[in-house]
């Protein structure tokens, strides 16, 4: 595994208080366990997010900040709210001076979404936390869950240093973010995370700066090469588009073969039209090239990365 050393730490996140990066090098067992240290490339597709999540472990506890003003909640969601005066009767507040304005904000966006319920105070009792910024009910369920904390009875729990490399784990874990690494897909790994790309362009720019650090760090894979389902799970969109190939494939060869030959009379009824089923047979051909590609190209891609 690759060792987490504090000189590194600090060098990645500088404005990260001490007590969180201590933590991390104590619970690193938690991450060696998810396999998020098993490769630099994971480590390094890791942090990165969450660098980019927690403005590098500088947010004050860890928490998003939901204090939004009325106008801000227009600008933020335009399609909701139209004017001041529309937030203050939709959210059921007193006005501007409302203390808990932009908790009710966020409680009427959010309601009825990611496991929230609707109608209750779950929007802002599960705003995001921690190092990937867990968000939502069924979110902090999940992660919870995987992780052994009850962070859906206390979602305050997400933000402790203590809980950062265990929740970190079963985050690597439950999103399978190891089969973006390994294939050297960031991207695809950043849509995991987020379920879009937005902050992409900062999230590249601390992979920049944390690549050379982490190429630093002690430590090697837990085996010399990389183990069969570390290539599967990086290749499992690959061998599921050959197969759609290889079927229609079959079907496009079947289908021109039963224009002739002795059973023809009693499967004419069900045959393809001869360039149909070309076309089929021809794609399917296309289909498994373009999907072996693709497969040597990320199997390549693992085995570089292994090191």
């Amino acid at each position: 595994m690759i060792e987490l050393t504090a000189p590194a730490l600090r060098a990645m996140f500088p404005r990260a208080p001490l007590p969180i990066l201590d933590a991390l090098r104590a619970g690193q067992s938690y991450l060696d366990e998810a396999g998020v240290t098993a490769t630099r490339r994971r480590l390094a597709y890791c942090l990165a997010n969450v660098a980019h999540e927690t403005g590098g472990f500088a947010i004050p506890h860890l928490t998003e900040s939901i204090a939004y003003s009325a106008r801000r909640a227009c600008e933020v969601w335009p399609s909701r709210f139209r004017s001041p005066a529309e937030v203050y009767a939709k959210v059921g507040a007193r006005g501007p001076g409302d203390p808990q304005l932009g908790a009710r904000i966020v409680d009427a966006v959010y309601g009825g979404r990611m496991g929230n319920r609707p109608g209750t105070r779950d929007g802002s009792r599960y705003i995001g936390r921690g190092a990937l910024q867990l968000t939502g009910r069924a979110e902090y369920r999940a992660i919870g869950q995987a992780c052994g904390l009850d962070l859906e009875g206390d979602p305050e729990l997400a933000c402790l240093p203590e809980t950062q490399a265990r929740i970190i784990g079963a985050y690597f874990s439950v999103r399978r973010l190891a089969r973006f690494a390994d294939a050297g897909d960031f991207v695809g790994c950043v849509r995991a995370i987020n379920g879009g790309t937005i902050g992409l362009a900062e999230r590249e720019r601390y992979l920049a700066r944390f690549v050379p650090i982490i190429a630093t760090l002690p430590g090697a894979p837990p085996t010399p090469a990389p183990p069969k389902n570390a290539i599967d799970a990086a290749t499992a969109r690959e061998r599921k588009v050959a197969a759609a190939g290889a079927v229609a494939g079959a079907v496009g060869t079947a289908g021109t073969m039963m224009q002739g030959g002795p059973a023809a009379s009693d499967l004419s009824a069900h045959a393809l039209p001869p360039l149909v089923g070309y076309t089929l047979a021809g794609v399917g051909v296309l289909v498994l090239i373009a999907a072996a590609v693709a497969f040597v190209k990320k199997r390549a891609a693992v085995i570089a990365s292994w090191a």
